[in-house]
């Protein structure tokens, strides 16, 4: 979900460090979201649908929310990003095997 998030994200500041890590191309965040899919189906298909899609509102509301209040992503917002999605993966994944 990063590539996909600083692909569609300005960054923050022209000179911070999450600036220099330069655009991520559509292709790019396609083929890691790709990637992420496939690896979420070893909760099994409808988990890694509900995961996928709890992925995705985070990440759409984590944009809405940091392009309002500090005008983009930051290496900072990335990690949150990475944090809540892992969350969100995890209580998923135990949700489907504690059933």
């Amino acid at each position: 979900v990063i590539p996909a998030f600083l692909s569609h994200t300005p960054p923050a500041r022209p000179d911070g460090l999450s600036a220099s890590v330069g655009v991520v191309g559509n292709r790019i965040a396609a083929a890691g979201a790709l990637i992420g899919l496939v690896a979420l189906l070893w909760l099994g298909v409808g988990a890694a649908i509900i995961a996928a899609l709890l992925i995705a509102g985070l990440a759409v509301t984590l944009r809405v929310l940091v392009v309002r209040q500090i005008g983009g992503q930051t290496g900072d917002t990335l990690g949150a990003l990475q944090q809540g999605a892992e969350i969100g993966v995890l209580i998923v994944a135990s949700a489907a095997f504690s059933a």
